[in-house]
């Protein structure tokens, strides 16, 4: 909780601020520890953290990778490369030029 804190902007805390350990969970258990208790792997919470951090940027900057990898202090490499460990890319749809000429000649 104290990450998301730190990590959010303005005045609410919302579900987007929280590391994926807290928000998912593939047994449909809670995954907030209990008070006092153990919340996961270093390595886990680094991860999540990091992926919410790039995240982030991305949205302040308008998805600019370019301009997230600057706000975050990183080559634009170095964003790209964590960008497809956490599966953070979307393949746009692909669309060929000639479907639309199909359509318009009533054969498609």
């Amino acid at each position: 909780m104290q990450q998301a804190v730190l990590t959010s902007s303005g005045d609410e805390l919302r579900a987007h601020h929280l590391p994926a350990l807290v928000t998912a969970r593939d047994d449909g258990a809670s995954a907030v520890p209990a008070a006092g208790g153990f919340g996961g792997t270093l390595k886990q919470s680094r991860e999540s953290t990091e992926r919410a951090n790039i995240l982030r940027a991305l949205e302040k900057a308008g998805q600019s990778r370019t301009r997230a990898a600057q706000l975050l202090g990183v080559s634009r490499v170095t964003l790209y490369k964590k960008m497809k460990k956490y599966g953070l890319f979307t393949k746009p749809p692909v669309t060929y030029p000639f479907d639309a000429y199909g359509d318009r000649v009533g054969n498609g």
